[in-house]
């Protein structure tokens, strides 16, 4: 749905319904996601985003052409998608406590904060990268495929694992990997 001059000026918006909304410009507007998907950039979805819980798919998706820095917050039952230009990018500066699956389709996305993702969110590397810049993270499952990459800097990824998952591509860097839980993780990339 495309936002008219007759409603800006707002401070809150609601998507409804299963269809996709993508937002362009510039705005820091709050936003509450009851179903479907909200797609921008780290310019146009500025604000912190909320999403509904129980029946229903919800997601958000950063699209990033270059490098963006997201300072707000992602909270509620939803998924977490970036994607974008293989040279794009995502710096996540505040923790966030979504509950749904963290998806990196391509470029880069960047801890900029320990556990900026909530240990319950999942990660998955479709493409490109996942750096954690130095900054702790743990997470529940880990999963990516070959030519994916995993860079830990200082940091230790704690992968809390209660099913079985597998990472094909490359985790590089001075800090460790920690395995918890009763699920199995299985790496086949360098390491």
């Amino acid at each position: 749905g495309n936002l008219v001059a007759s409603h800006t000026g707002f401070t809150a918006y609601e998507k409804t319904g299963s269809s996709s909304w993508t937002l362009s410009g510039s705005g820091s507007q709050h936003w509450f996601i009851r179903e479907g998907t909200l797609s921008g950039n780290s310019s146009s979805l500025a604000g912190n985003l909320t999403f509904d819980t129980g029946p229903g798919a919800r997601g958000v998706v950063f699209a990033q052409g270059t490098g963006g820095i997201y300072s707000g917050v992602i909270s509620g039952d939803g998924n977490f998608t970036l994607t974008g230009a293989a040279g794009g990018g995502l710096t996540l500066t505040s923790a966030q406590s979504y509950t749904g699956l963290t998806t990196i389709q391509n470029g880069t996305l960047r801890m900029g904060t320990a556990n900026a993702l909530a240990p319950s969110s999942g990660v998955a590397l479709n493409a490109g990268a996942w750096d954690l810049n130095g900054y702790d993270q743990t997470i529940k499952s880990l999963t990516g495929d070959a030519g994916t990459r995993v860079t830990l800097g200082s940091a230790t990824l704690t992968v809390d694992a209660s099913a079985g998952s597998a990472y094909r591509g490359d985790i590089s860097g001075s800090g460790g990997l920690t395995k918890t839980g009763s699920g199995s993780l299985n790496i086949f990339g360098t390491n």
